[in-house]
C-alpha cells in the first residue's frame, strides 16, 4: 500500500507519522511506499481560526490529487488540528483518507473510557473533534487550553493515588 500524507502542518508531527509507519512496516518484514505533500500551516491556522472548513479543503484538494497522481492509494493529514474540515476534504478527495480519530475513539471506548480529556494547541481545540467520532455511541471528548495542565496533573495524582491505596487527603490540589 502507498501511503501518501499531508505534511508540513505539524512537521514535527509529520516526522512521527514517518519514524512509526517505516518502524510498523518494518516490524513485518517490508518496506514502506510513501509520500509527502508539504502544506502550508499558516493557511491552515488561518482557516481553521475563521471555521472556513470548505475552504481549507479546496485548498488541499491539489496536494491529494499530487499524491494520487504520485501513485497513492490512501492519504492523511499529520495534524489533528488539520482534522477539522475532515468531513469537506473527504467529500472531494480522490484518495480514501485515513482519520486520527476513529482508531483515537475506538481505543477509548475500548478501554471503557466515557470522558477523555484533550490538551492542545488553540488550533486544534478549535477542531472539535467530538464531530468526528463514527461510533454509535461516541466517547465523550472533553477539550482545555493548556492552562488547564496544573488541573490534570492533579487529576492525574489523584487517580494514581487511588489505585495506590493513598487516602485522597494526601492528594495535591485538595480542596
Amino acid at each position: 500500500m502507498h501511503i501518501g500524507l499531508i505534511g508540513g502542518i505539524g512537521v514535527a508531527a509529520t516526522i512521527v507519522y514517518y519514524q512509526r509507519l517505516t518502524d510498523a512496516v518494518a516490524r513485518r518484514g517490508k518496506t514502506l511506499d510513501l509520500t509527502i505533500v508539504h502544506a502550508d500551516v499558516q493557511e491552515l491556522i488561518r482557516t481553521n481560526l475563521a471555521d472556513l472548513r470548505e475552504e481549507q479543503a479546496r485548498n488541499w484538494l491539489p496536494l491529494l490529487v499530487r499524491l494520487k497522481a504520485a501513485g497513492c492509494d490512501v492519504a492523511a493529514v499529520t495534524s489533528l488540528g488539520g482534522h477539522f474540515c475532515f468531513d469537506e476534504l473527504q467529500a472531494i478527495s480522490p484518495l480514501p483518507l485515513i482519520s486520527a480519530v476513529t482508531p483515537l475513539d475506538a481505543h477509548f471506548a475500548e478501554q471503557g473510557h466515557a470522558t477523555v480529556g484533550l490538551l492542545g494547541t488553540r488550533v486544534v481545540m478549535r477542531t472539535k473533534l467530538t464531530g468526528s467520532s463514527t461510533r454509535p455511541v461516541p466517547s465523550r471528548w472533553r477539550t482545555r487550553s493548556s492552562r488547564w495542565v496544573r488541573h490534570i496533573r492533579t487529576w492525574r495524582w489523584r487517580a494514581h493515588a487511588a489505585r495506590s491505596g493513598v487516602p485522597s487527603s494526601a492528594t495535591p490540589g485538595k480542596g
